[in-house]
């Protein structure tokens, strides 16, 4: 029990770089998709075979967790904001939720 506790203590936290590369998965209606997380803050989805904008990020990795918010200029020229949850499952898998309605 002392190991198994002290190796959770000792598990470096996660950073933005950490997320940087491409995250492909199945959502819970076995649809393919995917994130790529690229440098400076930008996101692109991958959804159905579509892919979105770039999008700016921003991650608090201070929470479990870990939340994310997306934000993309619309073409009416206002802001989308979408807010989202993710969790390192390990250094190769994340959960990831995207909330469309603005609550996480």
């Amino acid at each position: 029990m002392i190991l198994g506790s002290v190796s959770v203590f000792a598990q470096k936290p996660h950073t933005s770089k950490d997320l940087l590369g491409k995250w492909e998965g199945k959502d819970a209606h076995s649809e393919v998709g995917g994130l790529f997380f690229l440098k400076n803050n930008k996101a692109i989805v991958n959804a159905r075979g579509s892919y979105s904008p770039a999008m700016n990020y921003t991650v608090d990795f201070t929470a479990n967790p870990v939340k994310i918010d997306l934000s993309v200029q619309n073409p009416q020229g206002g802001r989308m904001n979408v807010k989202g949850l993710l969790q390192f499952i390990d250094n190769n898998t994340i959960k990831f939720q995207l909330s469309p309605g603005g609550n996480r």
